[in-house]
């Protein structure tokens, strides 16, 4: 009797540790009292715990969708860095100018980092359309700060 006794508290403690396992604590029980609780128990411990691999399984997928995220910043970003209004534009055209008035840049430098800002557009969205890209634009040509020749370049640009 008291071995039957030792067998079925074996078998519930078996069974009581499948469910912290992840595993059917009923079944394991019963399983346990079946063939051996001392058996069960082995086999148990023998195959894999269903709670750590469920947050070995969400920890995983939390990093991939971390990763996901973080890539669709990085995406966003470069976009954001790639787009360039006509007010942006002018602006840059605008400083460049007033350091070669102000004799920081040479007028060598001055053209050059010119001819690579507008250049530069091939590589980028525009914001704006086409037509209100070169309107904002009017003001810098009717300045001599842009020539024709530089605007027919811009031109052939933004209309590609």
């Amino acid at each position: 009797m008291e071995i039957f006794v030792g067998w079925v508290v074996f078998a519930i403690i078996v069974g009581f540790l499948g469910s912290k396992r992840g595993r059917s604590g009923l079944g394991w029980g019963f399983l346990a009292a079946i063939i051996s609780p001392l058996l069960a128990g082995i086999i148990l411990f023998i195959i894999p715990d269903l709670v750590v691999e469920a947050e070995k399984k969400k920890a995983e997928q939390k990093a991939y969708w971390d990763g996901v995220e973080r890539e669709e910043q990085e995406e966003a970003k470069k976009l954001k860095e790639s787009q360039i209004s006509g007010p942006d534009f002018f602006l840059s055209i605008e400083k460049l100018h007033q350091l070669s008035e102000k004799r920081i840049l040479t007028e060598l430098e001055y053209s050059g980092k010119k001819m690579k800002l507008i250049d530069e557009l091939r590589h980028q969205i525009l914001t704006d359309t086409p037509e209100n890209f070169l309107g904002t634009l009017l003001p810098l040509m009717d300045n001599d700060i842009l020539s024709k020749e530089d605007m027919s370049k811009i031109k052939a640009i933004v209309f590609k």
